[in-house]
């Protein structure tokens, strides 16, 4: 008997993990509460922390934020609590404060979970923790500290399977830099972001890294920036996104209109005016009629029309 006393709250955290797996919250939620009941009955309040955290998740997760929100800050509070508990409770926090527009409430909680910094041993965490701080106070144009957590970030972990946010890093140093006027910098940020995403298999990072360095390289290194776009244009349809698809091939016939290959340029606006007009606005679908007819310009009213035709 007091073997299985022992093993019980076990057993009843583990089925609560497999009723998680499924989506069966609710079942989930009372297999984490007999686990709960038992803990308490013998204080363990590290155990007691652990399966609060659990719980407070299946709230985040359905939705029930005040609930959730009320467990977190009781882990934080709670001095038996293991300060990955701590940190990961800060986190979830700051991003219902976030959700919930109220941006100050979010930095109080980063900076909360940043007193425990020298603590944190899981790089998952701490990678997290540094991305999320430098994005608030890039948001609060506080360049120089959003810089700072971004290198910190990025020396937590260069293993992409780790650091999860390691290519967003590289893409935000970049868009930093960019905004300085600083193209050489930009690019090379383009392109480790690009790099990364590229090998994670993460066609939205490649969509839109390939998008910026195209757009940065154009003017002198066409051929380069000409790959890039096409590279986009192919995430783009790979991920099955209409909206990202006009965009890309509008993008491309951007490129050749700019080089003067009007044919080129043609074939791809009329491939983005196919897809825009079930799926854009009137306006947008005006901004590509009128690059339609500045082509027809060009070319004379016959010439266009016998290419229109081939194409």
């Amino acid at each position: 008997d007091k073997e299985y006393q022992l093993y019980l709250p076990l057993i009843y955290t583990k089925m609560a993990y497999s009723c998680q797996k499924i989506a069966q919250y609710e079942k989930s939620l009372n297999y984490y509460e007999s686990a709960l009941k038992l803990y308490e009955n013998v204080q363990n309040y590290t155990k007691i922390n652990y399966i609060k955290y659990k719980i407070a998740k299946i709230y985040y997760e359905t939705y029930r934020l005040d609930k959730a929100k009320e467990l977190f800050i009781e882990i934080t509070k709670s001095e038996q609590s293991p300060t990955i508990l701590v940190v990961k409770s800060y986190l979830l926090l700051a991003s219902l404060e976030e959700d919930s527009s109220t941006p100050q409430n979010a930095f109080n909680y980063y900076k909360q979970a940043l007193e425990h910094e020298k603590e944190i041993v899981a790089p998952e965490v701490l990678s997290e923790l540094y991305f999320k701080y430098a994005l608030i106070m890039d948001d609060k144009n506080d360049i120089k500290t959003a810089i700072e957590y971004y290198n910190k970030c990025l020396s937590v972990n260069k293993d992409p399977k780790v650091n999860k946010y390691l290519s967003s890093t590289y893409s935000n140093i970049a868009t930093l830099y960019l905004e300085k006027s600083d193209s050489e910098n930009a690019i090379t940020n383009y392109v480790k972001a690009y790099e990364i995403d590229e090998q994670s298999n993460n066609l939205e990072g490649v969509y839109y890294a390939a998008s910026k360095l195209a757009s940065i390289l154009q003017r002198n290194q066409p051929e380069e920036a000409l790959e890039y776009y096409k590279i986009a244009l192919q995430s783009a349809k790979d991920l099955n996104d209409i909206f990202y698809i006009i965009s890309a091939s509008l993008a491309v016939g951007d490129f050749h209109y700019d080089e003067k290959q009007n044919e080129m340029a043609l074939k791809y606006y009329i491939k983005a005016l196919d897809m825009a007009e079930n799926n854009l606005s009137k306006d947008n679908i005006y901004k590509i009629n009128a690059r339609i007819n500045d082509i027809k310009f060009r070319l004379g009213v016959e010439k266009f029309d016998n290419l229109v035709e081939i194409i």
